[in-house]
């Protein structure tokens, strides 16, 4: 679900596909109150496109490491959304993924917030 910008995902398992849906809509509705104290009647957010690409010459640096895959298998290309970094961990939060990267509207910079194995989030902000 798509509301103001923020995209929202709810999922869930039941034996009867009306409960599983229920069920799965109940987790979107908490996720919006939880998330009500943030949601404000801001102007749509700026977007810009972002890209990357890793520098060929930098991967035989780590080609003696067996752990890392050394093949790109997926390449995506998303865009990115001017927020504060409470905004980008609470889009993290609802997309449920690890990290989330965003343009940060204080500094302007491309920026990075994660969540932390030892709890809290984390920020990166490339000098």
């Amino acid at each position: 679900s798509n509301v103001n910008g923020v995209v929202m995902r709810g999922e869930d398992y039941a034996p009867d596909l009306r409960k599983a849906f229920d069920k799965a809509l109940k987790n979107i509705e908490r996720q919006v109150k939880r998330h009500k104290g943030y949601l404000t009647d801001k102007a749509r957010m700026k977007v810009q496109d972002f890209s990357f690409d890793i520098d060929p010459e930098l991967l035989p640096a780590y080609a003696d490491k067996e752990e890392m895959p050394r093949e790109i298998v997926k390449t995506k290309k998303f865009n990115v959304e001017v927020m504060t970094p409470i905004e980008a961990t609470m889009q993290m939060d609802l997309l449920g993924h690890s990290f989330f990267i965003f343009k940060n509207d204080q500094s302007g910079g491309i920026n990075v917030v994660y969540r932390r194995e030892e709890g809290g989030y984390g920020l990166l902000e490339p000098k």
